[in-house]
């Protein structure tokens, strides 16, 4: 690939901005977008974000991304809280669901996740209705600017010092 391919070539040439090769990586940065969202909407005193994250470990999606993402969607879950509430409200009082939820709070783990606080309900329905569009969204992203996103990292003076790539950075 030419390396004097400017931001403005990925996006007037979308199909050539990734090589066929790395279209597998921006679908792993996608699905660690999109978890790391569902973990960060989640109120974190449930056990529902933690079993998340660890099962965030054993695929191939991009932790860092996921990490990254959990962290952002952590701090702006607090602005929607009131509509997760009311979903979760919702959701909750539904009387044919009514049957469900007891079967479901007898079972011995499942008072671990607070599923029956209204707003880790709502936040849990939250992240599962924006887990698809933000997963296709981030494919979308990252196969136009994912050339320039690994330029951006790679040539960051920090990365370079953590992963030694740069030697007058690590030896400074």
């Amino acid at each position: 690939m030419n390396d004097n391919m400017e931001i403005s070539d990925l996006s007037s040439e979308p199909a050539k901005a990734l090589p066929p090769q790395d279209i597998g990586r921006s679908r792993r940065w996608a699905l660690g977008l999109a978890a790391g969202m569902l973990i960060g909407v989640l109120p974190k005193d449930s056990i529902l974000p933690w079993i998340l994250a660890i099962c965030l470990t054993l695929t191939t999606a991009n932790l860092l991304i996921a990490a990254l993402a959990a962290a952002v969607f952590t701090v702006m879950s607090q602005f929607w809280d009131a509509l997760a509430h009311s979903i979760g409200g919702m959701i909750l009082a539904h009387d044919d669901l009514e049957w469900f939820w007891v079967v479901l709070y007898e079972t011995p783990f499942m008072p671990w996740t607070r599923f029956n606080n209204t707003v880790v309900m709502g936040n849990l329905a939250l992240g599962i209705i924006c887990c698809v569009p933000l997963y296709l969204l981030g494919c979308q992203i990252f196969n136009n600017c994912g050339t320039a996103i690994l330029r951006l990292i790679r040539g960051n003076r920090f990365t370079g010092w953590m992963t030694g790539l740069n030697e007058d950075v690590a030896r400074s």
